[in-house]
């Protein structure tokens, strides 16, 4: 694979800001967002579309004071790691940018990527390693958000994502990451908008894969004439399972439903559970590996009747009725009155009555203190990218046997693991899990114990 040029969409008016001639490096390792890493002019050189081991030649686009950052224009001696992207819009759309590196070997240096900002920022490395949870690499995707865009100077209709590291969209023929039943309707899609007399009113989509089969929401600026509406019914009878609209008042209703149950839902199969959400509700997008997860989570926490889990940012009840179904009594918590007010319904559907849930504000001192003042036997949390700093004492104070962190942030991660560590907890499981192949986004799951078990 020596010697391969690489195309890639520039911006116009970023020239200005580049260097006449790229410069010429060898790729020495990746950094944690995976992108290769360089020396150029005494700096670090960070690079898309570089993996360790190639010598390319690189454009560099942005300066900083400690660092410069570059894009591979070459590759003069390429990596046996490096594949041919699937996607024909790789290089222009913003998303799935690792597709140059194969499947498998993402989820390695994804693996080195958690091991390294662990030992880095806390000295902490886990007493087990555990085997990283894969995901088939393309058509994984259950739900996206795409933005529409009416370009009136060239009055063409844009449908699809954004492009790297700019506004602009790029219309899309297909998108291998998303599900089949959501990629085959990218064209007829555009075509119907194209038909609408507010075609330019639509601000964007968002495409869902429920049990049943698709669903598609559309923001819309304005009211909707009844051709307009006629016309989205007419689609929707042939392609989906359910269409919501989303109007100026950014209230969501169903607008058609298949089976006049507008109920979208995912599986967690080993549970015999199965989740309702609405179009906006936030939900895992790789579907299968989310089931995964979540069994690896039970099976490391290992819950059981009279046993007392607390569920920290616990949305739907995706942790928390799996533990309740294995015998635990579980108190779930989220700063989301309308998530908690899903979750209850979701216990309620399932026939569980050993969960309950509280609306709480977790940066808050004491809260958990208040809310389990005997004290919980164990611990799921599974916080956004910010970590969960401001609750680690909290929950320490709680006196948990274990704490199962679920990780969408490497970096956070190891800051939180550091201080799980100076409260006499060591991380006893550490896996990874390949959530978005094809993008340099990380999930990981560790299992941590209190340093005398």
């Amino acid at each position: 694979m020596d010697g391969v040029n690489v195309k890639f969409y520039q911006q116009p008016g970023r020239s200005r800001q580049q260097p006449q001639k790229p410069v010429r490096v060898h790729v020495e390792g990746m950094t944690h967002d995976l992108r290769g890493i360089a020396r150029h002019e005494g700096k670090p050189l960070f690079i898309d579309n570089a993996l360790p081991g190639e010598q390319v030649s690189v454009r560099i686009e942005r300066r900083h004071g400690r660092y410069l950052e570059g894009r591979a224009l070459h590759i003069e001696e390429a990596s046996r790691e490096r594949v041919s992207p699937r996607c024909q819009h790789f290089g222009r759309c913003g998303g799935c940018s690792l597709q140059y590196l194969d499947s498998q070997a993402q989820l390695t240096h994804k693996e080195q990527a958690v091991l390294g900002q662990l030992e880095r920022f806390a000295a902490v490395q886990p007493d087990q390693l555990a085997p990283p949870l894969g995901s088939q690499p393309f058509g994984y995707r259950s739900r996206a958000r795409l933005a529409v865009y009416y370009h009136r100077k060239q009055k063409q209709l844009l449908v699809g994502f954004r492009e790297a590291r700019s506004r602009q969209v790029i219309s899309l023929a297909q998108c291998p990451v998303l599900a089949p039943e959501l990629e085959c309707l990218l064209q007829p899609l555009q075509q119907l908008i194209g038909s609408l007399k507010a075609f330019d009113q639509v601000s964007h989509l968002e495409l869902l894969l429920g049990e049943r089969g698709p669903a598609v929401l559309f923001r819309h600026l304005q009211p909707l004439c009844e051709e307009d509406q006629q016309r989205l019914q007419a689609f929707a009878e042939q392609h989906l399972q359910q269409l919501y609209l989303q109007g100026d008042s950014h209230s969501v209703h169903c607008f058609w439903s298949r089976e006049g149950n507008p109920r979208l839902s995912y599986p967690l199969s080993a549970f015999s559970l199965s989740l309702a959400y609405q179009p906006l509700d936030f939900t895992q997008v790789n579907r299968p590996l989310n089931e995964a997860m979540v069994t690896r989570a039970m099976e490391w926490l290992d819950p059981g009747p009279g046993e007392r889990v607390l569920d920290l940012f616990c949305g739907l009840g995706n942790f928390s009725l799996p533990a309740a179904r294995l015998g635990a009594e579980v108190v779930g918590v989220e700063g989301s009155a309308t998530m908690v007010q899903r979750a209850q319904l979701n216990a309620q559907s399932a026939g569980i009555e050993t969960a309950r849930f509280h609306v709480l504000d977790l940066t808050e001192e004491g809260v958990l203190r208040s809310l389990c003042p005997n004290g919980v036997d164990k611990v799921v949390l599974d916080p956004p990218r910010a970590g969960a700093a401001e609750t680690i004492s909290d929950i320490c104070q709680l006196g948990p046997a274990s704490i199962l962190y679920i990780s969408c942030d490497p970096a956070t991660l190891a800051r939180d693991a550091g201080l799980l560590r100076d409260r006499a907890y060591r991380l006893q499981r550490l896996c990874v899990m390949d959530m978005f192949p094809q993008t340099g986004h990380i999930e990981s799951m560790a299992l941590f114990v209190q340093s005398g078990n």
